[in-house]
């Protein structure tokens, strides 16, 4: 069931009724009188005596009078006289004849009370004055297609007019082609329209009814009225036709005031209501809410020997969609007359057993009313619209408390109370006053006016007062209709509430945590007034994550907390403004902020784990370490706390150092690494992981460790087979492979040559083979060639964990040389790069003195054997020769014998030189040799070197250094402590200045050189120059003196011979050592004065200062 509470827009809508001590009144048949009943009290307060059965009555809500016809169609005295009764005065006002065709059937009344509209039973209809009873117009509704038959297939089923008066509608009921709508203009009489829905089934046109307020739609325009028409309805293809009913309006243009006409495809263009029903009753009646928001239709719905139920339909009036239905227990028999109240949600249905029941309903879900009845006594049966008569005004503002505009926040506080005599076709006299009249008053004072049919008058309430508090006050009207509208009037002068913190403060919320959820702040507001205060409060500048209740309010003379919310599924920092105002005065602004943390993000992992863990491999030879990260990033605007640990029984595991804190916007890594020295089989590691926030992480590690094999020859080397002479049994080299102490069950190994050439092939070795556990294997490598020559090719073998490839645990190789020869081999062989020494040459030389080349010259050698048992010839030649030079050739080499060829490098300049030497022997055999070497240039020759002294009264004043003669160069000297030489000086002997270590280099081998010491003072007389280290005739480190000095003033001249005096290395190299130093003897140290010496020198130069005192100085004259 659909919710059915309805917003309404006009104006006229906004008026409502006070019905406390005044209420419309029912008129139902009650044989030859009217009943008419307070459906205030649901008592009949009056029988107006007709004198005939009226079965058909119509009155309208505010009429002046409610109109009778006798309805039937068996002959009546009086079936074309019109009922009218006063609805004021509850009498009969006249009875008056209409000429008419056949007795009447319908009488209706346009909303404005001018004008009576009639149907008779030969479907003419009757335009009649409301004040004189003049017949101003008739005309024939439908035709009559034979005289003197006075049933006809179609018949006049219902009559109104519309809203504004301006328009009547009919039903034409049954079947046949005059079955439809027909509309009239009320001031032309001429046709508006004349439709026929076309609806598939079959169909009869029942009821049609105005709108009292329709209201503007923008799909279908304005619903001035809306039709019922039930029947069997095939409203979808291929659907069974079965008793429905349908609700909708038709077509009408305000610009050629027509109503469309000729057949309708409603169902395409209109909105509808459709209602699905087990049945039809002949009786049934349809009507429309007092506001015109909805439309009710009520039915015969059976029950227990279908005579206790009927059943109201709910559709929306202005886009009529149905809404739901209203089942309702009944006496007996079936509905006669439903209408409404004409001023609130009440419904009036009146049964076949003369019970009148009151239905209140709400505008909600579940459609379910509460009701009461009144049983009419002698009542009969009507139809039309029975609830109207006199109607209290209509107010703009609902009874109860209405509270002023709030002193001093505005300049004057008042409100307008307007009333409207909407409803009623008379005058009525409204009075009003207030009880007290002090704080509150009356513009114009107290009220008393009469109000004419659709008139409306203000009504001018002032609140003042200059003085806080709370006022109030009573606004008493009454109409002349019984209407009663009682007001409580409330005036306040306020003050502003306060707010803590103050306005302009910066508001801080907690951080919000994935623990704690959404976090909040409060702000305090206190109201001094005795009327409670709304606070109005918005936050700009945030989407959605700072959030605040919009009203908040706070008692009078108390307090209440506004609370600021921070709640985001994503992090980071969220800033917004809060914005409040009060009814009573003041603003608040308040700038908020706050921080939504979020675990850290864990970045996706690849490879993803296997067997519960992630996979780390295997630690091969040839991988020395195996590692994992992680990798996890801070989203947030903060820096978030964070730490790992990691747990294994394997010691290899090791966890990178973790940072204790993740940078806002940053990233951190956590590596596991493994490392092995010993085999281990998927040992497993725990990582634990923890942010800020409590989000934690668990990683399962696993790791093998396999070890490398043993290998025979050295992995990785150079295997020179043994030479093979053309024509003999090929050579070999032997490999062997040993698994020492791995876990898993074997490993395999296969061995290949690149580049592939017949001459080596591998033995005992095919394909893949295993290596348990503590096995070896041995294979070799065969080398055979029929021609001479030298040959190479790399052996590379492959260690495994399975036999088809996968797993590559090592990876081992090997370059192997093999030659073959006719009759000689050479050492070094055939192929190799000779080295020869550098020499060294001067570069300001431009020849060298005869001979010198010679002993300056580098050699080398090449040793060649002869296999053969007879003596084989040799020859030899150089690409340049211009740097190198060999022997004079050809060269003879004895049978089953050797012979060396020398190579001499003797260049002129300083450079990088290369040659290529060639050998041929007679049988054949080839050779060739790259030969190398380097002119290297003499450095510059350095004689003079300044050095700070080690210690004593002169320490790091600096000692001058020269050579004198122009051969030695000073190639190295240093200052040395007499400690730091780590020997003790002889007895009486002492080091004052420290010592010198020279090292003299380039010299002629077994020449002397001399050095000049130059010190920065003079040296005392007595000073004496001892060296240290071995002697000929001492072998030992010692001190001792040097008589190859010659010591004047502030110099020691030393001359030093390499290999002799002076030479510490005691060799005949070009090379001269010499540490040494000056020393004092304590035997030639002068004595030092005593104390009474000192003393006595003293006093003799005190007593000459006395006597210099005493002279006296005469002036020049």
């Amino acid at each position: 069931m659909k919710n059915i509470f309805f917003g309404y827009c006009s104006l006229l809508l906004l008026l409502v009724i006070n019905t406390a001590n005044a209420a419309p009144f029912a008129y139902l048949n009650a044989g030859n009188s009217v009943a008419v009943v307070d459906v205030e009290t649901m008592t009949e307060i009056q029988r107006i005596d007709v004198g005939r059965n009226l079965g058909y009555l119509h009155v309208r809500p505010g009429g002046k009078y409610l109109y009778g016809v006798s309805s039937s169609q068996l002959y009546h005295p009086y079936q074309d006289y019109i009922t009218v009764i006063d609805t004021t005065s509850h009498t009969v006002a006249t009875h008056f004849e209409v000429a008419t065709r056949a007795g009447l059937k319908f009488v209706t009344s346009s909303p404005d009370g001018k004008r009576i509209y009639a149907v008779d039973h030969h479907n003419y209809l009757y335009f009649i004055d409301a004040e004189t009873h003049e017949l101003l117009h008739s005309l024939e509704i439908i035709e009559h297609d034979d005289p003197f038959t006075p049933v006809i297939s179609s018949d006049v089923e219902d009559i109104d007019v519309s809203h504004d008066s301006k328009h009547i509608m009919l039903s034409v009921g049954r079947t046949g082609s005059r079955a439809g709508y027909r509309f009239y203009d009320a001031q032309t009489y001429a046709s508006i329209g004349q439709v026929r829905p076309l609806i598939d089934g079959s169909i009869s046109f029942r009821n049609i009814r105005a709108n009292p307020y329709p209201r503007r739609t923008a799909a279908d325009g304005l619903h001035g009225h809306l039709f019922r028409a039930c029947g069997r309805l095939d409203l979808f293809p291929g659907s069974y036709l079965y008793p429905s009913c349908i609700l909708s309006s038709l077509p009408y243009s305000e610009e050629t005031n027509e109503y469309y006409s000729g057949n309708y495809e409603y169902l395409d263009s209109r909105a509808y209501a459709f209602f699905t029903t087990p049945g039809n009753s002949f009786y049934t009646s349809l009507t429309f809410s007092y506001d015109g928001e909805l439309a009710f239709i009520s039915e015969f719905a059976g029950g227990d020997n279908f005579t206790t139920l009927a059943r109201i339909h709910v559709a929306t009036a202005n886009a009529p969609g149905a809404v739901g239905s209203y089942v309702v227990p009944i006496n007996d028999t079936q509905p006669i007359n439903l209408d409404a109240h004409p001023g609130r949600d009440e419904l009036f249905l009146y049964t076949g057993k003369a019970d009148l029941y009151r239905l209140t309903y709400e505008r909600s879900d579940p459609l379910t009313p509460t009701r009461d009845f009144i049983h009419i006594s002698g009542g009969g049966i009507a139809t039309g619209q029975f609830v109207g008569g006199p109607m209290p005004l209509t107010a703009s503002i609902q009874t109860g408390a209405v509270r002023f505009p709030y002193l001093p926040l505005t300049p004057s506080s008042q409100k307008v109370f307007s009333f409207h005599n909407r409803l009623n076709q008379k005058p009525v006299a409204l009075q009003c006053s207030l009880d007290n009249g002090q704080a509150f008053s009356l513009s114009g004072g107290d009220v008393n006016v009469s109000l004419q049919p659709d008139e409306t008058i203000e009504v001018t309430v002032n609140f003042s007062s200059a003085v806080a508090g709370q006022y109030t006050d009573t606004l008493r009207c009454s109409d002349s209709n019984n209407g009663e509208f009682i007001y409580s009037l409330e005036g306040n002068y306020v003050a502003p509430v306060t707010a803590t913190p103050a306005s302009g403060s910066t508001i801080v919320l907690p951080t919000q945590w994935p623990a704690t959820g959404a976090t909040s702040q409060t702000i305090n507001f206190q109201n001094p007034n005795l009327t409670p205060a709304n606070v109005s409060c918005s936050i700009s500048g945030s989407t959605g994550e700072l959030s605040v209740a919009s009203n908040l309010t706070v008692p009078a003379s108390g307090n209440a907390n506004l609370r600021v919310n921070l709640d985001s599924a994503n992090s980071g920092t969220f800033n917004g403004t809060l914005s409040c105002s009060s009814d009573v005065g003041g603003s608040y602004v308040y700038d908020l902020s706050g921080e939504t943390i979020t675990p850290l993000v864990a970045q996706p992992i690849w490879p993803l784990p296997s067997r519960g863990a992630l996979e780390m491999g295997y630690i091969y030879p040839l991988q020395s370490e195996l590692q994992r990260t992680l990798s996890f990033e801070n989203a947030n605007a903060s820096p978030l706390g964070f730490s790992c640990q990691l747990t294994s029984d394997d010691s290899g595991f090791m966890l990178e150092p973790v940072p204790g804190q993740v940078a806002a916007g940053g990233m951190v890594d956590v590596t596991v690494t493994y490392r092995s020295d010993a085999p281990a089989l998927e040992t497993l590691a725990r990582l634990d992981c923890e942010d800020e926030t409590g989000q934690q992480w668990s990683h399962n590690f696993r790791a093998s460790a396999l070890m490398p094999i043993n290998a025979t020859p050295a992995k990785n080397s150079d295997i020179i087979l043994p030479p093979q002479r053309v024509g003999t049994a090929p050579t070999a080299a032997t490999f062997t492979f040993r698994n020492p102490e791995n876990l898993i069950e074997g490993l395999f190994f296969y061995c290949q040559m690149s580049p592939s050439t017949p001459s080596f092939v591998i033995k005992n070795l095919d394909g893949f083979h295993t290596l348990p556990t503590g096995e070896e294997k041995s294979f070799s490598v065969e080398f055979n060639s029929s021609t001479a020559g030298n040959f190479s090719t790399a052996l590379t073998c492959y260690v495994l964990q399975n036999d088809i490839g996968e797993g590559l645990v090592e990876q081992i190789e090997y370059t192997l040389n093999a030659s073959t020869f006719y009759a000689l081999t050479s050492s070094p062989r055939s192929g190799s790069t000779i080295n020869l020494p550098d020499v060294t040459i001067d570069p300001e030389a431009t020849s060298a003195p005869a001979g010198e080349e010679l002993t300056r010259a580098t050699n080398a050698t090449i040793s060649f054997q002869n296999h053969a048992p007879a003596d084989e010839s040799l020859s030899c030649s150089l690409n340049d020769g211009s740097v190198f030079s060999i022997n004079a050739m050809p060269m003879t080499i004895p049978a089953n014998s050797s012979a060396s060829l020398t190579v001499t490098f003797n260049p002129v300049t300083p450079g990088e030189y290369t040659d290529t030497l060639s050998c041929s022997g007679a049988s054949g055999d080839l050779f060739s040799f790259t030969l190398q070497g380097q002119g290297v240039e003499v450095p510059p020759r350095r004689t003079e070197m300044e050095l700070p002294l080690s210690e004593g009264p002169h320490s790091g004043k600096m000692l001058h250094l020269a050579v004198t003669d122009s051969e030695w160069n000073l190639d190295a000297a240093q200052t040395l402590t007499a400690a730091s030489l780590g020997a003790a000086l002889p007895q009486g002997v002492m080091l004052p200045h420290g010592a010198l270590s020279l090292r003299l280099t380039e010299g002629t081998p077994g020449s002397s050189s001399t050095i000049v010491l130059t010190y920065p003072f003079d040296l005392p007389a007595g000073t004496r120059y001892y060296k240290y280290g071995p002697t000929a005739d001492n072998p030992a480190d010692h001190w001792y003196p040097y008589d190859g000095a010659v010591i004047s003033g502030n110099t020691i001249t030393l001359t030093l011979t390499d290999g002799g005096a002076g030479d510490s290395d005691l060799n005949v190299n070009g090379i001269i050592d010499d540490p040494g130093g000056p020393v004092l003897l304590a035997a030639d140290l002068a004595p030092i004065p005593t104390l009474s010496q000192w003393a006595m020198l003293l006093l003799a130069g005190i007593m000459g200062l006395l006597a210099m005192q005493r002279m006296r100085w005469m002036p020049n004259t």
